[in-house]
């Protein structure tokens, strides 16, 4: 079966995440201290950039130099404006909310690392082919959006309020229990996808 992908941009994506009634985005990027890893890999601590809408994060001119590259990192739960988990950030000095404070539980995100060989093309067309494949003879729900990660792919399915769809879940704490089981059993299901390498959320 050939599968149909319809590019996104961006601003799309994060509007498509973020649907909530006056949904708020927090986005972080590498620009802390430098630390290492457990594998002796180094590198720089995340910090959070700012928090607001999607409008207000992409049209914020303070924030406009820091967002191109690949190493930004945009929530995909929406933040809870808690006035008493509110700070400046050091980076940008923008107002951020924490991100353990949550209003909307929009999707579930699963990161798959795909099989190829070091330093080959790679192919991301054909590789979500069969990912998406794979998602229907497992019978998985079927993606609402797909992201290149550069090494493999995101798979993100939108979550919905059954009493009123056009809303994402509220992030009440069973949900965010359920939410968690949710991840994990979708990561160990596409784990025995032939086309991946390794699998996480």
């Amino acid at each position: 079966m050939r599968h149909t992908l319809i590019p996104m941009s961006a601003r799309e994506v994060l509007t498509a995440i973020h649907r909530g009634k006056n949904a708020l985005v927090n986005v972080e990027g590498p620009h802390g201290e430098i630390v290492t890893a457990d594998d002796g890999e180094k590198a720089r601590k995340w910090k959070a950039l700012a928090t607001n809408t999607v409008d207000g994060l992409l049209s914020c001119p303070i924030l406009a130099p820091w967002l191109p590259g690949q190493q930004v990192y945009f929530s995909l739960s929406s933040i809870y404006p808690a006035p008493w988990h509110r700070y400046q950030s050091e980076v940008t000095g923008l107002e951020v909310f924490s991100r353990e404070q949550l209003q909307y539980l929009n999707c579930t995100c699963t990161d798959i690392d795909l099989a190829h060989i070091e330093g080959s093309h790679f192919d991301f067309e054909s590789q979500a082919q069969e990912v998406l494949d794979f998602t229907l003879t497992a019978g998985l729900p079927y993606p609402s959006m797909m992201s290149n990660s550069g090494r493999g792919m995101w798979l993100f399915c939108l979550l919905k309020d059954r009493r009123n769809p056009e809303q994402p879940l509220g992030a009440f704490s069973n949900l965010q229990t359920i939410h968690s089981r949710l991840l994990s059993a979708t990561v160990a299901a596409y784990s025995s996808c032939p086309a991946g390498d390794k699998c996480g959320a």
